[in-house]
């Protein structure tokens, strides 16, 4: 009786000290961590923004940011474009504080019958002149399709190669695919990337059907800064949130992979500040990670 009752105090000591030796790793592993702040939708001039690629990156580190991603429209900033800049004294004062920060070495532009025209600045080029300690550029596309009118914008994180817009009949089937080619191009490249599917309730697009029936996503923005995305719904529609209770029902009963809800500023403006414009700072995302790293950033989220 005595060598039996001291059997399960063995045990249990043991066990004590492997939960404290897991606590002690798990805490030391914590511990190496730091907490990173980033924006992964936003645009520049290079498609429906107001604002040089620079300008817009300035901002971001200046605002204790460490991470972004500039996912304009169906572009990855790879190939040459000129923009004309608006006739007017907002956007030609933008243009010169953009001069002036940068200089004339830095900024190529010219002048056409009075008309001021800027050659953007290419991804590589604008990551190489803007990233540093601290501060991550991650390159996004935000891949934009329609089936009629309705508006589908998915955007890719981390994407090494471009894709074009998909087309096809079904919201869901515009979806699915576009999903799937930012799955196979992670597979083929071998690199860290994922989609996010944007602001479902923008031109009341995407219902929740349609993400309940998605397969092969994580993410999707349950908040967007932007004053048309409508996060709240309305009488008619559930809003992001009640949305992301019914996908996440679904997902558990077919057991697939819950869907994560992240926030974006989705921002487009950087002039004009208020309630009716794009501006920068309304919404982001914290991660917690071991390196501020593409690779490390999208792994802990």
């Amino acid at each position: 009786m005595s060598a039996n009752r001291k059997l399960p105090i063995a045990i249990g000591t043991a066990c004590f000290i492997l939960i404290i030796i897991l606590f002690t790793v798990s805490c030391s592993k914590q511990d190496e961590a730091k907490w990173y702040k980033g924006n992964l939708h936003t645009h520049t001039y290079w498609s429906d923004g107001d604002e040089f690629p620079e300008m817009v990156l300035d901002w971001y580190q200046t605002h204790d940011y460490n991470f972004i991603g500039l996912s304009d429209h169906n572009t990855m900033a790879r190939d040459e474009k000129w923009i004309v800049v608006q006739k007017s004294p907002l956007y030609e004062t933008g243009f010169n504080n953009y001069l002036n920060k940068f200089g004339k070495d830095w900024v190529e532009y010219k002048t056409d019958t009075g008309r001021i025209q800027v050659k953007l600045k290419t991804f590589d080029e604008y990551k190489t002149k803007m990233q540093r300690d601290g501060f991550l550029i991650i390159p996004s596309e935000e891949i934009t399709s329609r089936v009629g009118k309705v508006p589908i914008h998915i955007n890719a994180t981390n994407l090494q190669n471009f894709i074009p817009p998909v087309e096809d009949t079904t919201v869901l089937l515009v979806m699915q695919k576009t999903v799937d080619a930012v799955n196979e191009q992670r597979a083929k490249t071998g690199k860290p990337m994922f989609a996010h599917i944007n602001h479902p309730n923008f031109g009341w697009g995407i219902t929740v059907e349609d993400l309940m029936a998605l397969k092969g996503e994580q993410f999707f923005e349950v908040y967007n800064g932007h004053p048309l995305v409508n996060n709240y719904g309305d009488s008619a529609h559930l809003s992001t949130e009640a949305m992301w209770d019914k996908i996440n029902i679904a997902y558990t009963e077919r057991g697939q992979d819950l869907m994560f809800g992240i926030a974006t500023d989705d921002s487009h403006n950087y002039h004009q500040f208020g309630n009716a414009f794009a501006n920068a700072g309304r919404g982001f995302v914290m991660v917690q990670a071991e390196e501020l790293s593409a690779e490390s950033i999208i792994k802990n989220l």
